[in-house]
């Protein structure tokens, strides 16, 4: 259990650092700023109680907002996520009929496994948080543009982020 929490520890540190000190100072076309911190809430292992991942997803999201001071965006897209992320999961393994989508947790699924698990996730983050920050109907396209273009390059990281480390080991365990 200690070498769990160990890992979303670590986990959480990188992409804490990664959000703050690098992509929220990088301004690529003046709206994309990928979200990468949600890497470590849709790792949360599966059997941990609903409520921790609200309660991490609070604790994710308001590290990020207090260090980009953006008055509580992230707070509560996170907590939305940490809501919705094990419901997505349970509701993918009633789907599956018990195949291995749910059986395991996110840190066990594979590649194809994973997107199916985590881009919906992300996309519906990226549209909460754009919803949030704009706070008008008028602005559906705008939050459905931006929250597409953000989840597509959060998504795309989040993915290397997961899948790059293992690859990089197999080739030089060779």
């Amino acid at each position: 259990m200690s070498r769990i929490i160990f890992l979303q520890l670590w986990r959480f540190l990188l992409v804490f650092f990664l959000q703050t000190f690098v992509l929220d100072r990088v301004d690529a076309l003046a709206f994309v700023n990928p979200s990468i911190y949600v890497y470590f809430l849709l790792l949360l292992p599966r059997e941990w109680p609903h409520f921790v991942h609200i309660l991490l997803g609070f604790a994710a999201g308001y590290a990020i907002d207090a260090f980009g001071d953006s008055a509580g965006i992230h707070t509560s897209s996170a907590v939305f996520l940490g809501f919705i992320a094990p419901l997505w999961l349970n509701t993918l393994n009633q789907r599956e009929q018990g195949d291995e989508v749910g059986a395991h947790g996110p840190d066990q699924l594979t590649a194809g496994q994973f997107l199916l698990y985590a881009l919906p996730l992300i996309w519906a983050h990226q549209i909460f948080l754009f919803s949030v920050e704009y706070l008008d109907l008028g602005k559906t396209p705008s939050v459905l543009y931006y929250g597409t273009i953000n989840a597509f390059f959060t998504g795309i990281l989040v993915f290397i982020l997961r899948y790059f480390p293992s690859a990089f080991r197999k080739n030089k365990a060779r």
